[in-house]
C-alpha cells in the first residue's frame, strides 16, 4: 500500500512500536512502506536525548494553508523540528506541492503533528524540545559509510604515478574529478548528519549510494593493482562526476526558520523509446534503463539499478525524474547482454511536458535472437 492511499482521513494516527522506548534516542515507525524514526531534540544544546517515556504518537492533520504560510513555524508549532526530515515527509504527504510559494490561501495541506502525554507534552509546549523526524536512516548510513571509504581511497588515488594514466593531462583531469566527487559526497554526508540540506527521497539516496559504491570500486581497483586507466573506467568516472555534479547544485539551498527548500525531483519527464529493426526481433525485446553513472559497457553482471519497461517491444513509454540515463534493449530477463546500441539521455523538466523520444538501433548480433514461439 502506497503512502497516498493512507492519507484519505483528515487525521491519520501513525502507530509505532513503543517496546523499550524509554531511554532510547530513536523510536522506529512505518507509514505504508515508509520507514520513519522519531528523536527528541533538546533545543538548548541541539542534542538528541533519550525518550523519558513512551507516551507519544504522531498524527497527520489536513488544514487550510492560510495567509503567508510559514511552513517552518507551522511544523514547530506541531512539535516537530523543521529540518530536512520534516520537509521530506511534508512533500511526501503533499505530492501536489512543487514549491511552497505556489500554495494558495484556500489550498489544503497535510501536516505531521506530535501528540504526547503530560511529561513530553510539557517539554514541547514549553518550547524546550522538538521531535526530529528521521527518514531513510538505513540508506543514509550506507551512503555515509561509502563516503568515509572514499575519503581514504581518494588520497591513495591522488598519489598514483603518471604511468598509470594515458597522459599527464588525463592524470590531472581524473585526479581532480575523483577529489571533487570525494568532497561532494563528504558534503552530502555531513549535511545529512546535521539534518540540513535539500529534501531527498529514497530513490535519490539509493542512487547516490550506488554511485558512491561504484566510484569506490572503480578507484580502489587501480590502487590495489598496476593497470593503466581503461577507457571504460574513464567513461564511467565521467558519468558519475556529471550525475553527482547535477545533484550537488541543490545544496545551494539554505535552510532557515523562514525558508523551506524545494522538494526532491518528481517523475516529470515522459520518455518514449523506439527500437529500429526487424519487427520479429523487436517485438521480443524489452527496454531497460539505469542512471548514467551506473552504466558500464561492457557491463558487469548485473548492471546496478537496471530497470525494465513494463511492456515488450517498441514505442513503449515511462515517466522519469530529470536525471541522466542510459537506455538499451535486451532479451526478456537478460538485461546485461545488449541487443541495441545504448543511448544516453539527459532529461530536463519542461513546461509543455512533451515526451522525449529515444531511438535504439539493433546490433548485428541481435539477428541471432531465436524467433518467439
Amino acid at each position: 500500500m502506497g503512502i497516498s492511499q493512507l492519507l484519505q482521513p483528515v487525521a491519520l494516527i501513525i502507530s509505532f512500536c513503543l517496546v523499550q522506548a524509554a531511554n532510547m534516542e530513536r523510536i522506529q515507525t512505518t507509514i505504508g512502506d515508509r520507514t520513519l524514526e522519531l528523536g527528541l531534540l533538546r533545543l538548548s544544546d541541539r542534542k538528541l536525548i533519550p525518550w523519558p517515556d513512551a507516551n507519544v504518537r504522531l498524527i497527520t492533520e489536513s488544514v487550510a494553508a492560510g495567509a503567508e504560510l510559514n511552513l517552518s513555524a507551522r511544523l514547530a508549532a506541531n512539535g516537530i523540528e523543521p529540518d530536512v526530515g520534516a520537509y521530506s515527509l511534508f512533500y511526501e504527504l503533499n505530492p501536489q506541492v512543487t514549491k511552497i510559494s505556489t500554495i494558495v490561501l484556500a489550498d489544503k495541506i497535510v501536516l505531521p503533528k506530535v501528540v504526547a502525554g503530560a511529561r513530553i507534552g510539557k517539554m514541547l509546549t514549553q518550547s524546550s524540545h522538538l521531535v526530529v523526524l528521521f527518514l531513510d536512516s538505513d540508506v543514509r548510513s550506507e551512503l555515509n559509510d561509502a563516503s568515509a571509504r572514499q575519503q581514504l581511497i581518494s588520497q591513495a588515488f591522488g598519489r598514483l604515478p603518471v604511468a598509470r594514466f594515458n597522459s599527464s593531462e588525463e592524470q590531472s583531469i581524473v585526479v581532480k574529478q575523483v577529489q571533487e566527487l570525494t568532497n561532494w559526497y563528504e558534503h552530502i554526508a555531513t549535511t545529512g548528519r546535521q539534518r540540513k540540506g535539500p529534501p531527498l527521497n529514497r530513490g535519490t539516496l539509493q542512487q547516490l549510494r550506488d554511485e558512491a559504491v561504484a566510484l569506490s570500486a572503480l578507484t580502489k581497483f587501480y590502487i590495489d593493482g598496476q593497470a593503466k586507466l581503461s577507457a571504460e573506467d574513464r567513461a564511467q568516472l565521467d558519468a558519475i562526476h556529471e550525475d553527482v555534479k547535477r545533484e550537488i547544485r541543490r545544496y545551494d539551498d539554505v535552510l532557515s526558520t523562514a525558508f523551506a527548500p524545494d522538494p526532491d525531483l518528481t517523475a516529470c519527464c515522459p520518455v518514449v523509446v523506439v527500437i529500429k529493426g526487424d519487427p520479429k526481433i523487436v517485438d521480443q525485446l524489452r527496454v531497460y534503463y539505469t542512471l548514467n553513472g551506473l552504466f558500464r559497457n561492457p557491463p558487469p553482471s548485473p548492471i546496478p539499478g537496471s530497470t525494465p519497461f513494463t511492456e515488450l517491444g517498441s514505442g513503449k513509454s515511462v515517466t522519469l525524474r530529470a536525471k541522466n540515463y542510459k537506455f538499451w534493449a535486451a532479451r526478456e530477463s537478460d538485461p546485461d547482454h545488449f541487443l541495441t546500441v545504448p543511448v544516453k539521455i539527459e532529461l530536463e523538466a519542461t513546461t509543455d511536458k512533451k515526451p522525449t523520444k529515444v531511438e535504439l538501433a539493433l546490433l548485428p548480433e541481435s539477428t541471432k535472437v531465436p524467433p518467439r514461439l
